[in-house]
């Protein structure tokens, strides 16, 4: 496994490419509703919508805007291997092939997300998909996760729209914010919401409406 090493240059310098490469790409960043009200005194796992290359790009962003929990989230081995500079804004590796590679990425993530100083990203879904897939995929992961931490856990979604600009729009969506313990015990209910998260609204008046963090 591949540890993080969080490295106060190596977030300054990222911060720098991250607002120029989604400026740069992007028309507007927008905020359907308020960041929720989340308890410092646990740990927190947020579980984003897994549907493009940007996706990293995107939670980071907003975390940045909105919190200063110190940031971690788990890769494939073999892309961290391939841009190992993310170790150094707190990601670690898991390899999928390995059992005591999972187990020991499964223990350090129960460690990160423990800790109220820190917040976790976690893809449930596993894999890209398609905001419109048919069938909504997600993993036990965070089943398995939940049954070991004692954590809040925020439900977020994103997506790329194309409207009446030239470039598109990144939409975000807040939603509900669970016990860890409410969801080892109801995941099947954690899916539900996550994927009603996962239906953003793309009407340009309702854009026109929300909030764009690139104005901040």
């Amino acid at each position: 496994m591949i540890y993080p090493r969080h490295s106060i240059i190596a977030k300054s310098v990222y911060g720098f490419y991250l607002k120029y490469i989604l400026r740069k790409n992007f028309s507007r960043f927008l905020i359907l509703n308020k960041f929720p009200e989340i308890s410092d005194s646990k740990g927190l796992i947020i579980t984003p919508n897994h549907f493009s290359w940007w996706d990293g790009f995107l939670i980071n962003y907003v975390m940045s805007e909105f919190t200063k929990r110190k940031p971690y989230l788990m890769m494939l081995q073999e892309q961290l291997v391939k841009y190992p500079f993310f170790k150094y804004l707190g990601v670690f590796s898991v390899n999928p092939a390995s059992l005591s590679s999972v187990k020991e990425s499964l223990s350090f993530a129960e460690k990160i997300s423990s800790d109220p100083a820190n917040y976790l990203v976690l893809y449930p879904q596993g894999e890209i998909q398609p905001n419109d897939c048919d069938e909504v995929s997600i993993k036990n992961g965070l089943k398995f996760l939940s049954g070991k931490v004692s954590a809040n856990v925020m439900i977020v979604s994103f997506r790329i729209s194309y409207g009446n600009r030239k470039k598109p729009d990144i939409i975000c969506r807040f939603g509900d914010v669970l016990s860890s313990e409410f969801i080892a015990a109801n995941y099947d209910e954690y899916k539900n919401k996550f994927v009603s998260c996962m239906d953003i609204p793309e009407d340009e008046c309702i854009k026109e409406k929300a909030f764009n963090i690139f104005d901040k």
